[in-house]
């Protein structure tokens, strides 16, 4: 009788290896509870009604007391002014203020301070720059044309040192012939302060300006610039009709033989001699007879 192996007992037979966690995996990260709220999101409502809740009590506390919300920017603004000093007589008066000049003017000049003495001379340049304001807002309202009154005035203002330069710009953008013509007045007014001449001259010959000349002022800007007897004839052959007493000094100085070549001896225009001689006489003749625009 054959005998039959002993069964090993059940505790030492080997466990499967499904049955053991593998080392080389990572567990998984717990799992919230089913229905839980992460903690995050717990501060997160909870600054939220907070924020809310003060919200409502500032509403709430304004609606009571019948009051607007403070405008924090604007009290900032005004706590800013406030703090601003308020201005001096002398600042005052530098800004062209009507009464803080009125006030230094009622002392004789022995009497007042330089500050004063300077701020009353800043007030009455801005006064002035303040009526020249005005008189653009006129001129435009005329259509950029002044009428004889604004012309008077422009002429004032241009000869005021405090407001020259800026009414002699004003005048070269004036539409038609006025402008062209206030300028050559103020170019060769004797009186004018030199440099203030200068630059109406310049503005004269602007690009922009210069076309807007009239007939007679355009020849007789032609003629100053030509250097050749050639060139000048035919504009003094225009002169009888078109030019005026403004071009008498230029045609007068071609009467002379001298001036040219070596020690100035030479004819400078020997080309309006002999035969043409008639041409400069009646030019001449012409146009010291025919008065300029005079403003």
């Amino acid at each position: 009788m054959s005998q039959s192996s002993p069964e090993l007992p059940v505790e030492s037979q080997p466990m499967p290896l499904a049955t053991f966690p593998a080392e080389s995996q990572p567990m998984p990260p717990p799992k919230a509870p089913s229905g839980g709220v992460p903690l995050w999101a717990t501060v997160l409502i909870s600054l939220l009604c907070l924020g809310v809740g003060l919200a409502v009590s500032l509403i709430t506390g304004t609606s009571r007391r019948g009051e607007p919300m403070p405008n924090l920017t604007a009290s900032a603004a005004v706590s800013a002014e406030a703090k601003k000093p308020a201005l001096t007589p002398i600042e005052l008066a530098e800004q062209g203020d009507p009464r803080a000049v009125a006030e230094i003017e009622k002392l004789e000049p022995i009497n007042r301070s330089i500050e004063q003495a300077l701020a009353l001379s800043q007030g009455r340049a801005a006064e002035k720059r303040l009526a020249l304001t005005h008189l653009r807002s006129t001129i435009a309202k005329l259509g950029g044309t002044p009428d004889a009154e604004a012309i008077k005035r422009l002429v004032q203002f241009a000869k005021d040192g405090d407001t020259a330069r800026e009414v002699i710009g004003l005048i070269a953008t004036l539409p038609g012939p006025v402008g062209p013509d206030l300028l050559y007045e103020l170019a060769n007014d004797k009186k004018a302060q030199p440099d203030l001449a200068k630059l109406a001259d310049q503005l004269l010959l602007n690009k922009q300006v210069r076309p807007k000349a009239s007939p007679a002022l355009a020849l007789f800007l032609d003629l100053r610039d030509t250097t050749t007897c050639e060139a000048r004839q035919p504009l003094l052959e225009k002169a009888p009709e078109v030019g005026d007493r403004r071009m008498l000094s230029l045609v007068v100085s071609y009467i002379k033989k001298t001036g040219c070549g070596d020690n100035s001896r030479k004819d400078c225009n020997p080309c309006l001699r002999d035969d043409n001689s008639k041409i400069l006489r009646t030019a001449l003749a012409k146009v010291q007879g025919r008065k300029a625009p005079s403003y």
